[in-house]
């Protein structure tokens, strides 16, 4: 299976090489694209 996942990936690959700032930022962007919106209040019913 290693070979065809290096296929895949399309070369070699080195886990060391992986950037942690870069992984942090993108976290960081995908978390507040996802986060929920606040809702805006319902209106109270008027009296009748």
């Amino acid at each position: 299976e290693h070979g065809q996942m290096l296929e895949w990936y399309g070369g070699q690959f080195d886990p060391d090489e992986a950037e942690i700032g870069r992984i942090l930022d993108s976290f960081e962007r995908l978390a507040k694209k996802w986060a929920p919106k606040p809702r805006k209040p319902k209106a109270a019913p008027k009296p009748l």
